[in-house]
């Protein structure tokens, strides 16, 4: 039979933004950062209207589809980690 997995050690962020998001001004990084994302997943669409070449277009919409990915992953970490 394995051994059990050692626990979690609580409270130790791995990095910058991750002991943001456990500290008391959390939301407020959330907020920030999900505006910051609409805005740039905005200004990507209004570039891929304006006539892009294919690679530029290209470019743009695997960035647009990183900024959604981003997006979940701030959606989705724990608001009391």
């Amino acid at each position: 039979m394995p051994e059990p997995a050692p626990p979690p050690v609580p409270g130790f962020p791995m990095t910058d933004l991750e002991g943001e998001f456990m500290g008391p001004s959390a939301q407020t990084v959330r907020s920030a950062l999900l505006a910051r994302f609409a805005a740039l997943q905005a200004r990507i669409q209004e570039d891929m209207k304006t006539g892009l070449t294919p690679a530029e277009f290209a470019q743009a919409r695997a960035i647009g589809i990183a900024l959604a990915a981003a997006k979940e992953i701030v959606l989705v970490f724990p608001a009391s980690a």
